[in-house]
């Protein structure tokens, strides 16, 4: 079902008014913002950004009725030569790529493992999964080299590989949102999927400005101005999240261990403009996260990410010499 839109008044007043549509999808609330003199053109051209990342949900959704969940059933059953959609096809050659870049910090192949924590349900409550069973997942080895794309079709000889996009997804929406208002000539747009942003162009004239959440504090930690097809996300372990014994277990999960990430509170990266801006702002964002203190700087270089803000789990802040000149701290 499409989820609902919430269009706020425009400001009727000015001669650049800026439009505002919202919806609830990804598991979070989405925003589209266009700068445009068209009421009507503006609030369509959202609606049909939303209506897409409605589609986008409904195919990479990673424990409902989806395109993913059947591939991962299918794959479960050692079914061979899966037939998926193209989009899909691409998806998984573009995350593999990365996922080698990344040294399988970024790792969609775990999605067992994401499940095993109880992070696939809208209710995050405590767990202690089977110690056994994490053995197990970690001794078969996932990775998205698993997974053999040949066209249109998938094969995977690992049955414990289960995909989950949560780290990717957003990002992949936010690319496509961008290259369509590029393609209908809109100068000015801002996309916010739940913290992960892009930018097209200004507003109205004036630089994009947002802020940088405080892992901690109900208040922003920094701003900072987004240029023109720039992209921003943030891996954080303050939003999904579970407390046992007094200890947070975040929904991100390190491969390596099979256990939440530890060491880091977030970890933001900001993307220089590119075709795939918002999907590696993503990706990098947490596997970043999942490096922490210990070697960011040199994962960093590896994936070619030179704007990075790290917040250490001791409250230590870590970043590039270039992010620093783009972060105004309040």
């Amino acid at each position: 079902m499409l989820a609902t839109h919430f269009a706020l008044p425009a400001n009727r007043t000015s001669t650049s008014p800026i439009h505002k549509v919202r919806s609830y999808v990804f598991g979070t609330l989405a925003e589209v913002t266009i700068c445009s003199p068209d009421d009507r053109r503006a609030r369509h051209l959202a609606t049909t950004i939303l209506e897409d990342f409605d589609r986008l949900h409904r195919m990479l959704h990673a424990w409902e009725k989806s395109d993913l969940v059947a591939l991962n059933g299918a794959i479960a059953t050692g079914c061979r030569n899966i037939a998926v959609k193209p989009e899909l096809a691409q998806l998984i050659r573009n995350a593999t790529e990365f996922s080698e870049r990344s040294r399988r910090l970024f790792n969609p192949a775990i999605g067992k493992l994401v499940g095993l924590w109880n992070f696939h349900a809208s209710e995050f409550l405590p767990v202690t999964p089977d110690a056994g069973e994490i053995g197990r997942l970690l001794n078969a080895g996932l990775k998205m080299t698993d997974l053999a794309v040949e066209g249109n079709a998938v094969n995977c000889a690992n049955r414990d590989v289960q995909l989950d996009f949560g780290g990717y997804a957003k990002g992949y929406a936010l690319d496509r949102a961008i290259a369509f208002l590029r393609r209908r000539e809109v100068t000015g747009a801002l996309i916010n999927i739940g913290g992960n942003l892009m930018a097209l162009g200004t507003k109205c004239g004036q630089p994009w400005r947002i802020s940088i959440q405080h892992p901690r504090k109900p208040e922003p930690l920094a701003l900072l101005s987004l240029h023109d097809g720039e992209a921003i996300s943030t891996s954080g372990d303050y939003e999904r999240y579970f407390t046992r014994d007094g200890k947070r277990y975040c929904h991100v999960i390190d491969p390596r261990t099979g256990w939440p990430a530890c060491e880091t509170q977030c970890a933001t990266v900001l993307m220089t403009p590119g075709f795939d801006a918002g999907s590696l702002s993503d990706a990098s964002s947490g596997a970043l996260f999942i490096q922490g203190r210990k070697g960011w700087h040199e994962l960093a270089e590896r994936i070619g990410i030179s704007n990075l803000l790290l917040i250490d789990q001791r409250g230590e802040i870590h970043l590039t010499d270039r992010m620093h000149d783009r972060l105004e701290f309040l």
